[in-house]
């Protein structure tokens, strides 16, 4: 978690998710960012993948100041469920959002 990020700045979290019978390359995800009252989604086909790591870029300039989460939504093969996947949803803090 960054503690602080001021509003404006286009941010970079490696993206490392882990699951039982999670894949990154070839389970779907998605994440949304929340702060100060607005949300962006972005599409796992949104993110920067150099060929080995998976990077959530976004600018933070549509956001209010406030606290910053990211609620990832994995879908995962599990022939248990109906539809043959298991959602899995995991929410954690990526700072604090400020004005300058």
């Amino acid at each position: 978690m960054n503690d602080n990020i001021i509003k404006g700045t286009e941010v970079k979290f490696k993206v490392d998710l882990s699951a039982s019978g999670f894949d990154m390359d070839s389970c779907d995800f998605f994440f949304t960012i929340y702060c100060g009252g607005k949300t962006l989604t972005v599409l796992k086909s949104e993110l920067v993948y150099d060929g080995t790591d998976w990077y959530l870029c976004f600018d933070t300039s549509g956001f209010n100041s406030g606290t910053m989460t990211v609620v990832t939504t994995a879908f995962i093969p599990d022939s248990d469920f109906p539809d043959g996947l298991r959602t899995e949803i995991d929410k954690q803090t990526l700072g604090i959002l400020k004005s300058e």
